[in-house]
């Protein structure tokens, strides 16, 4: 996926809208962070290597730092980004191994609602 950053972009670029492979988007400069942000900490989730888990991190915390101090960001948006970075901050020692499953009753507590059994 590529993000491309450029002012005043307010939609997809015409090229990557027609192509459905593409996953190419032109958007503003703070959009276009605020989705790399995104993007880094869907790959960190899936992750398993803790170099890139490291590097995924720092990045997370630089891009949620910019994300804070941003001044095309409202200011919730700012000191929501400006408190979740400290997270990003703490070590990622004991974290950066990815679980690789949930026991059976966590599965289950893990669900807002239990699935029926049976449906009709």
């Amino acid at each position: 996926m590529a993000i491309v950053a450029s002012p005043g972009a307010l939609a997809m670029d015409d090229a990557a809208a027609s192509s459905a492979d593409s996953e190419e988007y032109q958007m503003p400069c703070v959009e276009a962070l605020f989705a790399a942000t995104m993007a880094l900490m869907t790959g960190f989730g899936a992750s398993t290597d803790a170099p890139q888990r490291t590097a995924m991190a720092q990045k997370v915390f630089s891009n949620l730092s910019m994300l804070s101090q941003h001044p095309l960001v409202s200011p919730g948006l700012q000191a929501m980004a400006f408190k979740l970075r400290l997270h990003w901050l703490q070590p990622q020692s004991d974290a950066s191994a990815a679980p690789t499953a949930l026991a059976p009753d966590l599965q289950t507590r893990a669900l807002w609602h239990t699935p029926p059994e049976k449906l009709q």
